[in-house]
């Protein structure tokens, strides 16, 4: 997927004002036993920019509908700043790895970046960091090991919802964009969606960084909770018993 004439781009998403997360994130970098280079990537302030061109793809009406909430600003702008590193991936016509600032980087991180410059490397895409506490539990499938490490690949089949880091290649990242022409759910969940999507839940084990729980959100809670009337909590279950049949179809038609 990649040569040897050019090593795989490293983007961190960063406020601008988050000057702490930054330094953190460049001190784990520095302490890294191979130097990896990476560039910050200015992460859109949905608070800043309520205006900022690409909310014009949300959906607030549908979304309501689905989820009986409203996105906030910070969520559409943790959305937008995925979506143009998406289209950066594209221009650049090559893969890239994908960070949230708040990234705990572990030292097998170097093994999983050697590997992602290597030839053995055909995926399009892979998850380096963990599901959410809550999804950990899930079984997953083994699909290969990777040479010379303790690390492999495996497939899973529940929602991630954590967006800390990924690899993604161009080819996922059209998928993403042509996906994503309208915004309902937040990104994570949207990239969770793979029987919409069709990106497989393949993911590096065990896994080189992780989310930073000890840090304070920049995305402002859910606050739409008050406005769940029963009519609201009873059209959200139905759309969620809709989302399982869909993705129960999905596994069976695909799953080996």
């Amino acid at each position: 997927m990649t040569t040897d004439q050019h090593k795989i781009d490293v983007f961190v998403i960063n406020l601008e004002k988050s000057i702490e997360r930054r330094h953190i994130i460049q001190q784990q970098f520095e302490k890294l036993p191979q130097k990896i280079t990476f560039q910050y990537f200015n992460a859109i302030n949905g608070k800043e920019n309520p205006n900022f061109y690409l909310f014009n793809k949300h959906n607030a009406e549908k979304r309501f509908r689905y989820k009986g909430n409203k996105s906030t600003l910070g969520q559409l702008g943790c959305f937008a700043s995925h979506y143009l590193l998406w289209e950066e991936c594209m221009k650049l016509d090559r893969p890239i790895i994908i960070l949230e600032d708040d990234a705990i980087l572990h030292q097998t991180f170097c093994d999983v970046y050697s590997f992602l410059n290597s030839k053995q490397n055909q995926f399009e895409f892979l998850w380096l960091s963990p599901p959410s506490p809550s999804k950990r539990s899930q079984k997953s499938d083994f699909v290969t090991k990777i040479d010379k490490t303790s690390n492999e690949i495996r497939q899973f089949y529940k929602g991630w919802s954590n967006t800390t880091g990924y690899y993604i290649t161009p080819n996922t990242a059209k998928k993403l964009l042509d996906y994503t022409q309208e915004w309902i759910f937040d990104v994570d969940i949207t990239m969770d969606r793979y029987w919409e999507n069709n990106i497989k839940h393949l993911a590096i084990t065990p896994y080189c960084l992780e989310p930073d729980l000890s840090l304070d959100s920049n995305i402002p809670v859910d606050k739409g909770r008050k406005e769940r009337t029963l009519l609201v909590r009873l059209r959200r279950e139905l759309y969620a018993l809709k989302d399982r049949i869909n993705k129960f179809i999905f596994d069976i038609k695909t799953r080996d």
